[in-house]
């Protein structure tokens, strides 16, 4: 028995499971990719598709070398060949994915039954398998993120004065003033000093600040009441009346950052 390949539908098939692919990856690790190389890096992975299958062969070495080929060709079209390792494995979930819904999931095997079209079924099923792939990537883009090390521009306004400094927010820091019970976000000494200028710190109406930290069981840091402050981020945060905590040293190696936001800015 022989069987009939339609290269038309089998180009379109691989061209439309090839973007969902490249899109899911760009999502992950290069969302300012413009959209002309999402679709380039899938077509020349569908032309592909159809080159192996009309001249490969069936071994194991063919298919390996292809699946290689394929994946650098793709992540060349992407401008990115660090981008290789990522729609290996991008293609290796989606196929389980839609193994899974085509061949086991209720919904389609009702649809298969009911409708003749193959075609009908495979669009059905592929676009189950991508919002269950989008539902697992926005999952991983959210952990991701609360994985990373959130640094943003503030600016610290007093007495018409203004200072700018990279600050880390840092859910460790939970200190609060104990008076008003306002958050306490914490700077280096030095840009307190630049903020203030010509007017002394006793002039200024400060605050006792007691806290806790490893290696010190009880400590007391000496705080100022800014005008105001603006975290640069999307959109903007603005903090009336911060409570600006005074740390006399370095808060990161390799300066990094200089200043510690309070946990609940998160």
């Amino acid at each position: 028995m022989k069987s009939v390949l339609f290269l038309d539908e089998f180009f379109g098939i691989n061209f439309v499971m090839d973007l969902i692919v490249v899109c899911v990856v760009a999502k992950c690790f290069a969302p300012e990719l413009k959209r002309r190389y999402k679709l380039s890096a899938a077509f020349c992975g569908s032309m592909l598709s159809c080159v192996y299958v009309v001249f490969g062969g069936n071994g194991l070495i063919w298919q390996l070398v292809f699946h290689v080929l394929t994946g650098l060709v793709m992540a060349i079209c992407l401008k990115n060949i660090k981008l290789f390792f990522a729609l290996n494995v991008a293609c290796a979930i989606l196929a389980g994915v839609m193994n899974y819904v085509y061949f086991s999931g209720i919904f389609v095997r009702l649809i298969r039954s009911c409708l003749k079209n193959p075609m009908a079924v495979f669009a059905i099923a592929t676009t189950i398998s991508f919002f269950a792939v989008n539902v697992l990537v926005g999952k991983f883009l959210t952990f991701r993120d609360s994985c990373k090390a959130k640094i943003y521009k503030v600016s610290i306004i007093l007495n018409n004065k203004n200072v700018q400094v990279e600050a880390l927010l840092d859910t460790g820091n939970t200190l609060t003033e104990p008076i008003s019970g306002k958050p306490v976000h914490v700077m280096e000494e030095h840009y307190v000093n630049e903020l203030v200028g010509e007017k002394e710190l006793t002039d200024l109406n400060l605050r006792l600040i007691p806290f806790h930290s490893i290696g010190k069981n009880n400590g007391i840091i000496t705080g100022i009441i800014a005008d105001s402050m603006v975290i640069h981020k999307e959109p903007d945060i603005f903090v009336e009346k911060p409570v600006i905590g005074i740390y006399k040293g370095s808060l990161s190696q390799g300066n990094s950052y200089s200043m510690l936001l309070n946990s609940s800015l998160r």
